[in-house]
């Protein structure tokens, strides 16, 4: 199943391929910490702001997600030219409920890179990290949450650049409107 994940977000990396124009929008700081499914998503990744845009008519237009009982998946893309991406996913195989969920064989995260060919992933030995949902409301299907976690560099096809070997990934939120 990782490996599924990991494959298909390099395809979402791949795959897209838009003329995207960037402008004075907002995007030079993160998006609020609401719970009210405001469909945003953002982070620090070095420290240096990383918000879903570029592709789509709207930043929910690069937003996936899938909410289950026992299952919690988010990709995130941002564009940084017409035809390169970096995105960022979060799994939870667990049943969700507000509350904190630490790394681990069941809570994952990861980051790609396709303008330096760099993939990198959580593994439940030496990465740390929380996903915090702070809201699951599924009556007005919104998911709600904050996150921080380091990622590994992670060799796969495709993703062989000259990369740092760690990324740190902090005061990360979102605000999800699920169906």
């Amino acid at each position: 199943m990782k490996v599924f994940n990991l494959t298909m977000l390099i395809l979402g990396l791949l795959l897209f391929n838009a003329d995207c124009c960037k402008s004075d929008n907002g995007f030079d700081k993160l998006p609020p910490a609401t719970q009210i499914g405001n469909n945003t998503f953002g982070c620090l990744v070095n420290g240096k702001v990383w918000r879903n845009e570029g592709i789509g008519v709207s930043p929910a237009g690069n937003l996936w997600q899938t909410v289950g009982r026992n299952l919690f998946e988010i990709t995130a893309v941002k564009s940084i030219s017409n035809s390169v991406y970096q995105s960022i996913f979060i799994e939870i195989k667990l049943p969700i409920v507000a509350g904190k969920y630490n790394i681990s064989k069941d809570v994952s995260a990861g980051f790609a890179d396709a303008h330096a060919n760099c993939c990198y992933r959580t593994d439940s030995i030496s990465s740390s990290g929380i996903i915090e949902i702070t809201k699951f409301d599924t009556v007005n299907f919104i998911i709600s949450g904050i996150f921080n976690f380091n990622v590994k560099k992670y060799n796969i096809m495709g993703c062989n650049g000259n990369c740092d070997s760690i990324v740190n990934v902090t005061e990360g939120r979102f605000d999800i409107k699920y169906e």
